[in-house]
């Protein structure tokens, strides 16, 4: 298992004042978490502003690194590998229970490295009831679990943006929002061979925008039990399952979503966009809801056609959907 020996650790600590940034560079040697967390806890305690740990180099991961409130994590030079056979999630926040705020991931890779941690949420990163986030700039991939996972467990925590990710080759999903998120940024995301869903947003209210799901195995892009939400410039092709699915997109509005060759793994199981019926969930079936711009079908330049169907509406959705030009493609001879 690879190690680190962290340099620069105290010599950067003196200057946190004026640079508010300390750094850590690996080299073969050390635990490589252990120092990670030391330097985050040495930041000062009862901040009110944004701290910095800036990584350089490989990093192997053999327990969760927890983040504090008030904590930026600059990857935007360094990998993050999890270590062979850890049963745990590679980045979490310090206090799942009571929350935390105010938490910033940059840059950089962080690769579950399809450690043999078997069946079990493990993810690339997990923040629980954490208001205030931001990740940007970095890729998550081969984990386990998620690639991200960001759970309000039912807090109404609002104020987070998640832009410029990409998403690959997780076990479940690339991106999974879940359960009462308020005010959430997603936007510039890929996500693409994971094994669930490419990008999973459920009970979120907020802004979704320039989505590209392709060739996940599971379904593309999941829009599940939602109110209030804007999803714009949603691209799913060459999934293994669904396109876009949408169970529960209650008053929102959307636009210039395209869906195509998708159900890849079951020919002909599944149609490119499938607006679901069933009303079970808290939100209930989709209503009130106003897309424009919606293209779904198959189309040669996206490889073989497959799927069921370009739009597929389950019973009584149309009442409450509202759709202007919709196109949908019957195949190029």
């Amino acid at each position: 298992m690879k190690g680190c020996v962290f340099l620069s650790f105290f010599s950067l600590l003196t200057a946190l004042s004026s640079h508010a940034e300390s750094g850590l560079t690996a080299i073969a040697g050390s635990n490589c978490t252990a120092g990670i967390q030391k330097a985050i806890d040495a930041l000062p305690p009862g901040r009110t502003s944004i701290r910095t740990i800036k990584l350089i180099g490989e990093f192997t991961i053999d327990q969760p690194v927890r983040l504090p409130d008030y904590t930026r994590l600059d990857l935007s030079d360094a990998r993050l590998v999890l270590a062979e056979g850890v049963k745990d999630s590679m980045i979490v926040n310090s206090d799942p229970e009571k929350g935390n705020h105010h938490i910033e991931i940059i840059g950089g890779i962080i690769d579950g490295n399809n450690a043999g941690q078997g069946e079990g949420d493990f993810h690339g990163i997990l923040l629980i009831r954490c208001g205030f986030v931001r990740i940007a700039d970095l890729d998550a991939i081969n984990c386990s679990g998620d690639g991200i996972r960001i759970n309000s467990a039912g807090g109404r925590l609002r104020y987070v943006q998640l832009t410029g990710l990409r998403l690959m080759d997780n076990n479940r999903c690339g991106l999974n929002v879940m359960w009462a998120m308020r005010n959430i940024l997603v936007s510039d995301v890929t996500a693409s061979g994971n094994k669930e869903v490419g990008v999973r947003s459920d009970h979120s209210e907020g802004l979704y925008q320039n989505i590209c799901a392709d060739s996940n195995i599971g379904d593309g892009i999941f829009i599940r039990n939602i109110f209030g939400g804007n999803y714009n410039n949603l691209s799913a092709t060459r999934n293994g399952g669904m396109g876009i699915h949408v169970q529960g997109m209650v008053a929102s509005r959307g636009g210039n979503w395209g869906a195509h060759n998708n159900s890849t793994k079951e020919r002909g199981k599944f149609a490119d966009i499938f607006f679901d019926g069933d009303a079970s969930l808290s939100y209930g079936m989709t209503k009130q809801t106003v897309l424009n711009n919606i293209m779904a079908g198959p189309y040669k330049e996206y490889g073989p056609a497959s799927e069921k169907s370009g739009v597929e509406f389950g019973e009584g959705i149309r009442d409450g959907l509202h759709i202007t030009n919709l196109l949908v493609l019957n195949g190029e001879k």
